[in-house]
């Protein structure tokens, strides 16, 4: 009796043309044990013909990346500088956006989140500045008040 797991054979250089040879994809390409439908390495870690898994290692599928922790944290501090305590949030925020932009850049792609780091250094700056504006405005309001 067959078992129900589906084995991928690796197509050999011999079995294939030279425009498979040639394109990288094609080269890469395994059958289905099982069912013998085409399975390309990296693109499922089961059959998409029977379903049964492939056996394709790991390390060949491709991963999906994650987004950067700190990115998150950032964005929600520059979220919370507008409601709660609103300096102290957005510099806390400037500086985790500064090391999620750092993190990002040397996961090599393993990572994402550069959107929200833009979105966090933005909101952040411009609660920073608004304030700066009030805290000057209102100075100017007692200073001119008291020069009568």
């Amino acid at each position: 009796m067959r078992s129900a797991e589906c084995y991928v054979a690796r197509v050999s250089n011999e079995n294939l043309d030279s425009d498979a040879l040639q394109n990288p994809r094609r080269r890469n390409q395994k059958y289905c044990s099982h069912c013998g439908a085409q399975v390309v390495v990296g693109d499922a870690a089961f059959c998409s013909a029977c379903g049964n898994p492939t056996n394709i290692p790991a390390a060949l599928r491709p991963y999906a990346p994650h987004t950067n922790q700190n990115a998150i944290i950032a964005f929600v501090l520059a979220l919370l500088s507008w409601f709660i305590c609103p300096v102290v949030p957005a510099i806390v925020a400037l500086f985790v956006v500064n090391r999620a932009e750092v993190e990002i850049e040397e996961s090599g792609g393993g990572q994402v989140g550069k959107s929200l780091t833009i979105a966090a250094d933005w909101i952040a700056w411009i609660n920073i500045l608004l304030w700066m504006v009030l805290v000057a405005a209102g100075v100017a309001i007692a200073w001119l008040s008291n020069v009568k």
